[in-house]
């Protein structure tokens, strides 16, 4: 129904908007975004359009927030963090980055944790918990489809990850 459409894209757009606010710290910037989506939320009528809106409000968010999380990383990092948040809901390795930037794993898995403090498989890790998160805290949908959605494939294994990285269980 054209209602519960239009419900669950406000909740999308406000989860999206705070998590990159809070990312970028570029309030004016989110806002306007914010702003522009929330009139596309109004023509919505069908679920095809619903759908292809949602996937428009994630990818505009995240280009956003790509744009600030990369400043001042050497480019072969900047080019791992693009490749993870491209695959991100995929079961995606430290080979499989390295390969598609051509370059040494080692050396790859190296500098990314000396640049970023984190290892290439926790950031991953951390990317889609904070996603699941802001899905559970938005959205209606059961934790074992969350945990499917944001890229595991085993909702009790989501779930030792969530409380690790949140302290909570996901429910």
């Amino acid at each position: 129904d054209e209602k519960f459409l239009k419900e669950n894209l406000e909740i999308s757009n406000g989860a999206y908007q705070r998590c990159c606010t809070l990312k970028t710290k570029q309030f004016n910037q989110v806002a306007s975004i914010y702003y522009q989506f929330g009139l596309e939320i109004q023509k919505v009528k069908k679920l095809r359009d619903a759908i292809a809106l949602q996937k428009k409000m994630y990818h505009t968010y995240r280009r956003v927030a790509e744009q600030f999380d990369y400043e001042g990383y050497p480019y072969f990092v900047q080019q791992a963090f693009q490749y993870i948040h491209n695959h991100w809901r995929e079961k995606i390795s430290l080979s499989d980055i390295a390969d598609a930037l051509a370059i040494n794993k080692c050396y790859l898995s190296t500098s990314f944790n000396e640049v970023t403090g984190l290892k290439i498989t926790d950031y991953i890790q951390k990317l889609k918990i904070d996603w699941a998160e802001i899905l559970l805290q938005s959205t209606t949908l059961k934790v074992v489809d969350v945990a499917f959605l944001c890229g595991f494939e085993d909702a009790s294994y989501f779930g030792k990850i969530y409380k690790k990285l949140k302290g909570i269980t996901p429910q």
